[in-house]
């Protein structure tokens, strides 16, 4: 049943995107296609990669659902620029469009420290504690 779903929702998929590739090649040339498929292959590894997942994971401490929406986001844009074909590259440009306009809008709910950390001593702080820990359990042998 679940794989019935699964190519129902695919076949038209297939159809849509053979429309708008004849359309593309009809209107622009084969060979425009070909360049648009590994520019927005390209363009959409690199969203991937250096913008998105990254990204998330560079701002790990900070984390705001903000950031998760918009780093996924373009995550997921850019996996669909990678995948060829006319409509996930248009999918994927307005999911991208949608995540870039929604972290630039947000504002910032914190403010990160520009400057370097610095440790203040206190006064007692000068003496130092040993502690030694003794076991007092008794075994039975």
């Amino acid at each position: 049943m679940l794989i019935r779903i699964k190519s129902s929702l695919f076949i038209p998929y297939i159809i849509a995107e053979t429309v708008f590739t004849v359309i593309y090649i009809s209107n622009y040339g084969f060979l425009s296609l070909v360049g648009e498929v590994f520019l927005s292959a390209i363009i959409g590894f690199l969203f991937i990669f250096n913008i998105g997942f990254f990204n998330l994971t560079s701002k790990i401490n900070m984390i705001k659902p903000s950031d998760i929406f918009s780093s996924i986001g373009i995550g997921i844009g850019g996996f669909l620029l990678f995948l060829p074909g006319l409509i996930s590259d248009t999918f994927g440009i307005i999911v991208i469009t949608i995540s870039l306009i929604y972290k630039l809008v947000k504002k910032p709910d914190y403010k990160q420290n520009e400057h370097d950390f610095r440790y203040d001593r206190y006064d007692n702080e000068e003496e130092i504690i040993d502690v030694e820990v003794i076991d007092d359990t008794h075994h039975i042998r």
